[in-house]
């Protein structure tokens, strides 16, 4: 098992890191069960068993053949909200699917880990102009997040949504076509 902020590890010899947006439709998901330990940042423990047709975080299992259509949803709704978003929760089976969602929509995403500190946090969404922020944890972004509001939860994810309204002439430009921005602790 390698640490890579997510641990990762086949059943067998060789080990590698399945990514979201690898689990839709047209990849051969015909292989040896992988086991994603969650919470490294916060100690949680949670682990998301992804098998041969299925996911299963532990509260739930969602089987490859709904991904497709929670995916279509979960975007629908995120892109009525925003235009860029991050994302701070456990990779379980909401992170999977905003996640998912957002790269169809092609909407900009920033995963934040769970060890940012506050001022961590407000630099990446500053950085990036973020406008919407997906979380497992609304009352730690309640109070570090002064001016943004709660603007719902998901019924497909059980993440809390958070928007605040940004000046589109001072947002920071982000290249064209951009999907992922992803910050380190080297980098805020």
């Amino acid at each position: 098992v390698r640490q890579l902020g997510v641990l990762d590890q086949f059943a067998g010899d060789a080990d590698a890191l399945v990514k979201p947006h690898q689990m839709g439709r047209g990849m051969d998901v015909n292989f040896q069960p992988l086991r994603l330990q969650h919470g490294a940042g916060k100690g949680t423990g949670r682990t998301l068993a992804v098998g041969p047709g299925h996911m299963d975080d532990g509260r739930q299992t969602v089987e490859y053949e709904q991904l497709d259509g929670l995916a279509a949803e979960e975007g629908d709704w995120l892109a009525a909200s925003g235009e860029r978003f991050a994302l701070l929760a456990d990779n379980g089976l909401g992170w999977a699917i905003a996640d998912l969602a957002l790269h169809r929509q092609s909407l900009l995403s920033v995963p934040l880990p769970g060890f940012f500190t506050q001022a961590q946090i407000r630099h990446a969404l500053d950085d990036a102009g973020i406008d919407g922020l997906l979380t497992d944890d609304p009352s730690r972004m309640r109070d570090a997040l002064p001016g943004w509001r709660t603007a719902g939860v998901s019924g497909r994810t059980g993440l809390a949504l958070f928007r605040r309204q940004l000046d589109a002439s001072t947002r920071p430009a982000i290249p064209s076509g951009a999907a992922k921005v992803t910050y380190t602790s080297g980098s805020t």
